[in-house]
C-alpha cells in the first residue's frame, strides 16, 4: 500500500476524532464538570480496542480466502469503502459548521440526565467510527495495491501527528485553517474513492460477474506498468490500470464528475427566516 494513501487517511480520520474529543474535554472544563471526563476516556479507549480488533478480523478473513471467494470480498470491501468515504466527506462539509454546538448540546443533555455513561457512549461513537472507517480505508487501499491487507508506518505516523495536533488546538496553542484542510483532504479522499470503485469492478471482471464490455480501452503498460514501482503507487493512491476495461473508465471519470461536481458546487446562500421562495407563474 502507498505509504502516503495510509498518512492521509490516519490524519484525516484521526484529526476528525481528535477535534472532537478536545471539544468535549474542553467543554467540560468549562462548565466545571471535570467528573465527566474519565467516561469519555473510557469511552475512547473501549473504541480503540473494537477498531484494532475489526483491523484484526479483516486480516484474518482475507487470510482465509482464496480464489474467486478472495475476489469476491476485495471488490465488496472496495464498494464499501467507497461509500463510506463519499458519505463521511460530504458528511463533514455540511455537519462541520454546526458540530461544536451540536456536541455542547449532546453533553448538556447527558449531564441533565445525571448520565456519564452517556458521554462515554457518546466518545466511543465518535471514535469508533473513525477507527473503523480507517481500517476499512486502509484495508481496502492494500488490496487495491495488490499488496495485502498492511498497515504502514507512515499510516501510524498520520495518527501521531493528528493526535498531536489535536492537542495542540485544544491548547490554543496552533491556528489551522480546518475549512481549507478538510477541503483539500476531501478532494483527494475522492481522488482515491474514484480508484478504489474502478478496481472493485476489475476483480468482479476477474470472477465474471460484471462484463468489461471492451476488454481494454487502452493500453499504457510500456510507458507506466501498473506491476512497477510507480504503477504500484499510482494504482494505491488513484486506482492506475494501464490496459482498463470501459467499465473501469466509466465508473472511475462518472464517480469523479459527479461526486466531485457536487463537493465543489458552490454552496447555496441561507434565505432569511420567514422568507418564501417566488412562485413562478
Amino acid at each position: 500500500m502507498a505509504p502516503i494513501y495510509a498518512f492521509i487517511i490516519t490524519l484525516r480520520e484521526g484529526l476528525e476524532a481528535a477535534l472532537i474529543i478536545g471539544i468535549l474535554v474542553a467543554y467540560l472544563h468549562k462548565i466545571g464538570r471535570p467528573d465527566g471526563l474519565a467516561p469519555i476516556w473510557a469511552g475512547v479507549a473501549a473504541a480503540l480496542a473494537l477498531s484494532v480488533g475489526g483491523g484484526l478480523a479483516i486480516m484474518g478473513t482475507v487470510g482465509e480466502l482464496s480464489g474467486a471467494a478472495m475476489d469476491i470480498f476485495e471488490a465488496a470491501a472496495m464498494f464499501l469503502a467507497v461509500g463510506v468515504l463519499t458519505y463521511m466527506v460530504f458528511w463533514m462539509g455540511s455537519h462541520a459548521r454546526h458540530l461544536k454546538a451540536q456536541l455542547h448540546r449532546e453533553v448538556d443533555e447527558a449531564l441533565s440526565r445525571g448520565s456519564r455513561i452517556a458521554l462515554g457512549v457518546l466518545a466511543f461513537s465518535v471514535v469508533v467510527r473513525e477507527g473503523l472507517e480507517t481500517v476499512l480505508f486502509l484495508a481496502a487501499g492494500a488490496m487495491q495495491a495488490g499488496s495485502g491487507v498492511t498497515y504502514s508506518g507512515l499510516g501510524v505516523l498520520g495518527l501521531a501527528v493528528a493526535a498531536f495536533l489535536g492537542y495542540l488546538l485544544y491548547r490554543g496553542s496552533v491556528r489551522l485553517d480546518l475549512r481549507r484542510f478538510f477541503l483539500y483532504t476531501g478532494l483527494l479522499l475522492i481522488l482515491f474513492a474514484a480508484g478504489l470503485l474502478s478496481n472493485a469492478f476489475k476483480e468482479l471482471h476477474e470472477v465474471g460477474l460484471v462484463p468489461p464490455i471492451i476488454p481494454h480501452v487502452w493500453d499504457t503498460y510500456d510507458i507506466v506498468s501498473d506491476t512497477g514501482t510507480v504503477g504500484r503507487l499510482l494504482a494505491a493512491l488513484f486506482g492506475y490500470d494501464s490496459s482498463p476495461s470501459l467499465v473501469q473508465v466509466i465508473a472511475h471519470l462518472g464517480y469523479l464528475l459527479v461526486a466531485g461536481g457536487l463537493y465543489l458546487r458552490p454552496a447555496r446562500p441561507a434565505r432569511p427566516a420567514g422568507q418564501t421562495p417566488p412562485v413562478r407563474a
